[in-house]
């Protein structure tokens, strides 16, 4: 295989409130994807030993969509109970900064090697994909001062140097992954090429606007190399007169035809 083709893998969010809807999405789309990425919602509702159980019937591996943000000793602990569910992924909050990164990589290590099972691997969110320049601003995130840019082109510029600063203190912290928007994924790919980068916020150009306020469409993001996607909405809540399952085959395959323009160059 080509070194510019890599394997691709397709997350699937369940982020609904039931079991029986879960199962639902489930039995109409895991044939398309790779990972469940199990979401605070259904976990919250039925408990995270249900949650996870679920995709596991479909013989598909689980991401745990935990979002840890706390003191490292709780997050530590958190990491642990994790583990103890044997999902293949779980994630933190970048904003925690180094040390709470490093307690979750250990509690995970931890009881992964008390029960004899494998580590899952650690994702670094940095900035979530709904989050904006002024999102930034608010949160304190931009130094006083320092002129507004004026162009999105140059806002997209200072939330991707916020991104990459976060992607470097998790690198450090020894996470497995990284999880991004794919406007900053292909800067994170370069630099740290043997990283899992993943990515949210996967649109066609014609997708009724939602929260999602930094996003690339199949075809665009896997020509910027990304391998990792997060496809949620795009297929869940398909445009009229379109299934699930017809729009799960249409991502498929702009990727696919991505990939064919990328070993023609």
């Amino acid at each position: 295989m080509s070194d510019v083709i890599k394997e691709t893998k397709l997350f699937l969010p369940l982020d609904v409130p039931t079991l029986v809807e879960a199962g639902d999405r489930l039995v109409k789309l895991a044939h398309y994807y790779d990972v469940v990425k199990v979401g605070l919602e259904l976990m919250s509702n039925v408990g995270q030993s249900s949650a996870i159980n679920l995709p596991k019937v479909f013989g598909l591996d689980v991401f745990a969509d935990t979002k840890y943000y706390d003191i490292p000793n709780t997050v530590k602990g958190a990491a642990k109970a994790t583990t103890s569910h044997g999902v293949s992924y779980f994630n933190v909050m970048a904003e925690g900064m180094r040390t709470m990164m490093e307690a979750a990589i250990d509690g995970a290590a931890e009881r992964a090697q008390e029960w004899g099972i494998k580590r899952p691997k650690v994702i670094a969110v940095t900035i979530p994909t709904s989050q904006s320049y002024e999102d930034l601003l608010r949160k304190g995130m931009v130094p006083p001062g320092l002129e507004k840019p004026q162009t999105p082109e140059a806002q997209q510029a200072f939330i991707s140097y916020v991104v990459m600063m976060l992607a470097e203190e998790a690198v450090a912290a020894g996470v497995d992954c990284l999880l991004s928007s794919p406007l900053e994924a292909p800067e994170m790919i370069k630099k740290w090429p043997n990283k899992e980068v993943i990515t949210p916020g996967i649109r066609n150009p014609d997708s009724i606007p939602d929260d999602q306020s930094r996003k690339m469409s199949p075809y665009d993001a896997r020509m910027k190399g990304i391998t990792g996607f997060v496809v949620g909405r795009l297929i869940t809540k398909p445009p009229k007169g379109k299934t699930m399952e017809d729009m799960a085959k249409m991502v498929r395959s702009d990727i696919k035809k991505a990939e064919k323009t990328l070993l023609s160059m």
